[in-house]
């Protein structure tokens, strides 16, 4: 089947490039149409239409070779309705609304953007698609519907070299919005060492730390998260210790390879009891750092994760 993916946010993206790769394996053929030039148009959704009509245009001209299209979140949820005659898919990475609830800082931003209209135009989509795909667990109980395609490594992403000084901990994300400023005092007030990588290609360095965190801030958006950074720690052999989260939550605890925090003492009492374990026998960190690369080679890989989305493009499947 020849496949038309459609993505409004530059390239490489990691779950769009791994979902492409699973489908070509497949035998299918897939194309990523993607285009920015028109996010300025996307502040005024969903009260205008111009973004769509700008895409439905775009998409019209290449759409004769392809049998399906492959919609990756929300704001192009739209423009798949206007192609009926193709089997079409929704690919929801985010909680959409609650997303842009967090990152609309600006005035005009705040003035033109309405949660409930988001919510109410996210409904309407999911509706409309036979197809949808969903990150987690939390993300299908709030839609009722979605097949879930987690965002699981499928190569070694992190080289970790645990053998350190001091007990250290590390962030690997966006610098934007994550608490790490007070992460880092509280670091400096227990004596623990504060690793921050952002913005580098981490196939190529090597990253001496103990422990992973993911700082996020509590949110709707954040409960419905299946973040990258998550598995590739397990995958890593670090013990986990995140902001709380029920997607994450639910897998940290269930696999026993980690610690979730509610407040900065939350956060506190995790890293003394890490800090204790680490300045004695270490058998803490060994077994969540051994839980987490377990869970990984038997249930949280890609080789798994993906076999939903693979399903959706088989013969039996289109024909239900």
């Amino acid at each position: 089947m020849n496949i038309l993916m459609l993505l409004d946010s530059p390239l490489p993206d990691v779950r769009v490039e791994k979902e492409k790769r699973s489908l070509e394996k497949a035998g299918h053929q897939v194309k990523i149409l993607s285009c920015t030039k028109y996010k300025y148009l996307k502040a005024l959704l969903p009260f205008l239409p111009f973004y769509w009509w700008a895409w439905y245009f775009m998409v019209r001209k290449q759409v004769r070779d392809f049998q399906a299209i492959h919609i990756h979140d929300l704001p192009l949820a739209k423009v798949g309705t206007f192609f009926p005659g193709y089997l079409l898919t929704l690919d929801l990475h985010e909680n959409y609304p609650s997303l842009l609830s967090l990152s609309h800082k600006h005035f005009l931003h705040r003035l033109i953007f309405s949660k409930r209209l988001w919510y109410r135009y996210e409904r309407r989509m999911v509706a409309r698609y036979r197809n949808v795909i969903v990150v987690c667990r939390e993300m299908q109980h709030r839609l009722g519907k979605g097949v879930i395609v987690e965002n699981t490594p499928d190569r070694k992403v992190l080289n970790i070299d645990t053998n350190t000084d001091r007990l250290t901990l590390l962030y690997i994300g966006s610098l934007k919005n994550r608490n790490l400023e007070r992460i880092s005092d509280i670091c400096q007030e227990m004596d623990i060492d504060f690793t921050i990588i952002s913005g580098q290609d981490l196939s190529k360095i090597i990253i001496k730390a103990n422990i992973g965190i993911i700082p996020y801030i509590e949110s709707e958006q954040f409960d419905c998260s299946s973040p990258n950074k998550l598995f590739e720690y397990m995958q890593a052999g670090l013990p986990v210790v995140s902001a709380q989260s029920k997607s994450i939550r639910r897998i940290v605890y269930s696999e026993i390879c980690g610690f979730t925090y509610k407040n900065d003492e939350g956060l506190r009492i995790i890293l003394r009891a890490f800090k204790t374990d680490y300045e004695g026998d270490r058998s803490l960190i060994k077994t969540f750092a051994d839980n987490g690369k377990e869970s990984i080679a038997r249930q949280y890989n890609w080789e798994q994760s993906s076999k939903p989305l693979l399903r959706l493009y088989e013969p039996t499947a289109q024909n239900k």
